[in-house]
């Protein structure tokens, strides 16, 4: 087992779920007109929805991987350019807002309604399905073994850092500049992926020419 692999996806799932994206932002918009158990419901609601692509996934491509392991190096290299696309559609673009509405509609049913968003959005399933295989920890166990563990990861991180986000939002609310702060983040983010992606790719291509 290698351990940094683990860490080092922690820390990327952390900045991934920090990333001022649909999700985040409506969770924030949900904070600030109407209140922090609405969020929370929201939250939980998102959760579920990555457990059931993390399930898809594993029964999908890590079957596949599984079953043509020659596989892994081709979903690896078309991950690594999904992720440097990802950076360029996070980068802030001129004129460019936070994307927190204000004008909010009411929410009957939250919880619902953010596992409906999650499992709708083919945007969360192309990116399990380029994430995950750059993150294979483990030589000996199987592939979909590895697929449950790291969507079972991703879940609990995503959770508690939407909780502390939350939280932090619903008792600072009045003082914080939610535009400014959310264009810093995209830098970040932006930065965050093109890194991951250079990465990723680099480690493959020495790979390659290593079975060469």
């Amino acid at each position: 087992m290698n351990e940094q692999i683990l860490i080092f996806y922690s820390i990327s799932v952390l900045i991934l779920t920090l990333s001022p994206g649909p999700d985040i932002l409506f969770l924030i918009s949900t904070t600030l007109n109407k209140n922090f158990k609405t969020a929370l419901n929201v939250a939980t609601g998102l959760c579920l929805g990555l457990l059931i692509h993390t399930i898809f996934t594993a029964f999908g491509l890590g079957y596949l991987l599984t079953e043509y392991p020659r596989l892994i190096s081709l979903t690896r290299l078309i991950g690594c350019i999904y992720l440097g696309y990802l950076s360029y559609l996070y980068f802030p673009k001129k004129n460019s807002i936070s994307g927190i509405n204000h004008n909010f509609n009411f929410i009957e049913k939250p919880l619902f309604q953010g596992l409906v968003m999650n499992l709708v959005n083919p945007k969360i399933i192309l990116f399990f399905v380029s994430f995950f295989p750059q993150f294979i920890f483990h030589n000996k166990w199987e592939i979909k073994t590895q697929f449950y563990i790291l969507g079972l990861m991703f879940t609990t991180i995503a959770f508690v850092t939407f909780v502390s986000v939350l939280s932090v939002l619903n008792l600072t609310k009045s003082q914080m500049k939610l535009g400014k702060q959310s264009k810093n983040i995209s830098y970040l983010s932006s930065a965050m992926l093109l890194g991951l992606s250079a990465y990723f790719f680099c480690e493959e291509i020495k790979n390659i020419m290593e079975l060469i």
